[in-house]
């Protein structure tokens, strides 16, 4: 039933029929574990219930609240692309931080300690670089003036991060400002502010 509400987005009775597929769907994964006992079935009911909140958030317009629609993504373009706001954008680096900050907490315990805390180095200062050169590039203040959310990124990937982040902001500014899609994003920008 969920898969017919996904590809029919814009009828009418597409949330209701998403919506309770999510109840079937929650109702059938717990009793089907109910043999495991209560309290297993209920986690398995909730944490279906919650899979199918999250689905609906990231993926489909059908989650309201207080009669708004609530999505990840977006309709319109935004500065990082992607279709995410500038903070939504921040607050999933968070979330991919703690995710992604697990192999250099434990590395110690693994059969190549260094390949593995080697690459999460790398990827970290390539990602940080990344976002500080699309900063400079669409002229955006420091870190988007999301100053919690880079404090915390900051703090969970043990300042990898920022390293590469403020190297592309502060040190690439030269460099960034000579190159031809600066140019252009500078035209339209001074286009967009005389109108």
């Amino acid at each position: 039933m969920m898969a017919i509400a996904g590809f029919n987005e814009e009828a009418d009775y597409a949330r209701k029929i998403y919506w309770v597929g999510a109840v079937i769907m929650a109702t059938a994964t717990a009793f089907a574990v109910i043999p495991q006992g209560r309290m297993p079935a209920l986690n398995a009911g909730v944490g279906m219930a919650g899979a199918s909140v999250f689905v609906a958030y990231a993926r489909t317009p059908f989650l309201r609240i207080r009669g708004k629609t609530r999505r990840l993504f977006g309709d319109g373009p935004e500065a990082y692309g992607w279709g995410l706001s500038t903070p939504k954008t921040w607050w999933l680096f968070v979330v991919g931080a703690v995710l992604f900050g697990y192999p250099a907490y434990d590395f110690a315990s693994q059969r190549y300690p260094y390949l593995i805390l080697g690459l999460y180095i790398a990827f970290m200062l390539s990602v940080g670089a990344r976002f500080g050169y699309v900063d400079r590039l669409l002229d955006h203040s420091f870190a988007a003036r999301q100053y919690v959310q880079f404090a915390l990124v900051s703090i969970l990937t043990l300042g990898l991060f920022p390293a590469g982040y403020l190297t592309m902001y502060f040190g690439g500014q030269h460099w960034i400002t000579k190159t031809e899609a600066y140019e252009r994003h500078s035209r339209a920008r001074a286009s967009r502010e005389q109108t």
